[in-house]
């Protein structure tokens, strides 16, 4: 496997964050809720997926990585019959809301409510550009 975020130009505060938390994750199996903001052209979608390339199990298996543009979402229950069901329900898979902010606060609020304090998913949310 290559070496993350080597093709990646500048930034390198930013690898060297993402690298320490991907090393973190070799060895505790857990990651961080991560939230990506700045402004448009900073590479902020091309770390997360890189990020999301060099996620693996336990078994050193590339994990599949779901990438799900927000501003398709306009329910909770689109969310949950479309992706989380037929995608994320009992399996490890990391994932990532791009477009954070073209979420509906009314959406925004139903995700931190079943999804954070109800613990449905228990592995990696990566959020960019929430507000």
């Amino acid at each position: 496997m290559n070496t993350p975020f080597a093709q990646l130009v500048g930034q390198d505060s930013v690898k060297r964050k993402l690298q320490f938390y991907l090393d973190a994750y070799n060895k505790t199996r857990t990651f961080p809720f991560l939230n990506f903001i700045g402004a448009k052209g900073l590479g902020k979608t091309e770390f997360v997926r890189e990020l999301g390339n060099h996620i693996s199990s336990i078994q050193g298996v590339r994990r599949p990585f779901i990438e799900i543009n927000c501003s398709i979402l306009r329910t909770g229950s689109q969310f949950f019959e479309a992706i989380y069901i037929n995608h994320i329900l009992d399996k490890e898979v990391p994932f990532f809301f791009d477009e954070a902010q073209a979420l509906p606060k009314n959406l925004v609020m139903e995700f931190q409510l079943s999804l954070i304090q109800k613990k449905v998913i228990k592995d990696i949310l990566i959020i960019k550009n929430l507000y």
